[in-house]
């Protein structure tokens, strides 16, 4: 179950529920964000910075959250 659904299903759960749950995010978000992590620094020193982004570039070059609105 996507840990968000349980959220809104147990707003009344224990405390040891909740590290349960925190947990088990983490035990799956930990080695996806480490991958992710990786492949940017070992693009750090090449053209590509391994998100897709050219040297120099920076995030200003995308529309902001006001322009999209």
């Amino acid at each position: 179950m996507c840990p968000f659904r349980w959220l809104d299903s147990n707003q009344m759960a224990e405390t040891n529920e909740f590290s349960d749950k925190q947990k088990e995010v983490k035990a799956f978000c930990n080695p996806v964000i480490t991958q992710l992590y990786r492949g940017v620094q070992a693009g750090a020193g090449d053209q590509s910075r391994g998100c897709g982004m050219q040297s120099g570039q920076t995030f200003g070059a995308y529309p902001t959250v006001e322009e999209v609105d």
